[in-house]
């Protein structure tokens, strides 16, 4: 079930414009906060996935659909990220997973012990590389 409630919380699953002068910390907050939205609208396969992740979170994140299609799960809704901090290539933000629900095989909410909660994120190259559930709420 822990590793359910950690799928759950990834699942959380999964542009936006800039001033022409900007800090170097508010360029930084702006391209984690691309990537966010980006992955917040993710689809559900694998060709989605590699437009907004690579690295150990792409991997985590077919790993976890596959668990989620293998148990017959579907989701509804999306997490929410705002950044909280950040640097060169990490982040930390507050995934919000209110509006999220992941329903089992017969139409019934899973339960989520998580409604929002701190995500330590690294970005390579625009994507997403690390995704990691630091357990502290936000």
């Amino acid at each position: 079930m822990k590793s359910l409630v950690g799928v759950l919380a990834l699942l959380a699953a999964l542009s936006s414009c800039t001033p022409a002068q900007t800090s170097p910390g508010a360029q930084q907050d702006d391209a984690f906060a691309s990537a966010l939205e980006r992955y917040e609208n993710l689809g559900q396969d694998e060709a989605s996935y590699a437009l907004t992740l690579t690295g150990s979170a792409l991997a985590a994140a077919i790993e976890s659909q596959a668990l989620l299609d293998s148990l017959d799960y579907q989701r509804l809704g999306k997490a929410k990220f705002k950044v909280m901090s950040s640097s060169q290539t990490t982040a930390t933000a507050c995934m919000d997973l209110r509006d999220l629900q992941v329903l089992d095989s017969g139409g019934f909410p899973v339960t989520n012990s998580l409604d929002r909660g701190t995500v330590l994120i690294e970005i390579e190259d625009g994507l997403i590389s690390k995704f990691e559930l630091l357990g502290s709420r936000c």
